[in-house]
């Protein structure tokens, strides 16, 4: 289909502009085996993972980075960690709730 493809600049392969399901679900060792991407494009999301890292976006700062800028941590090439997300200990934290009660309906 039109537009979900480019050449890559570098290697000149044919890559998919979207992360395959199998990288955009963390799959790993077996699973990843049926990922279709490339040696390029594998080496791209590798780079990226800096960038997917970081919370707030900062779409004022500079982000035309090379897979080499990004594989040698340039500076705004965002976090080495992810940050800590604990779903639970979130809402186990929320405090009090007042609790939900549905509308009746109108002119009824």
């Amino acid at each position: 289909m039109p537009g979900e493809h480019f050449e890559c600049p570098v290697c000149k392969d044919l890559c998919g502009i979207h992360d395959t399901i199998e990288r955009r679900w963390g799959a790993t060792g077996s699973e990843l085996e049926s990922c279709t991407d490339g040696e390029m494009k594998s080496r791209w999301y590798k780079a990226e993972q800096r960038l997917r890292n970081q919370i707030d976006r900062t779409y004022e700062v500079y982000m035309g980075f090379s897979v080499a800028q990004l594989e040698g941590n340039v500076l705004n090439s965002g976090w080495d960690k992810p940050p800590t997300t604990d779903i639970k200990a979130l809402i186990d934290n929320i405090g009090y709730r007042t609790p939900f009660v549905g509308m009746k309906p109108v002119g009824r």
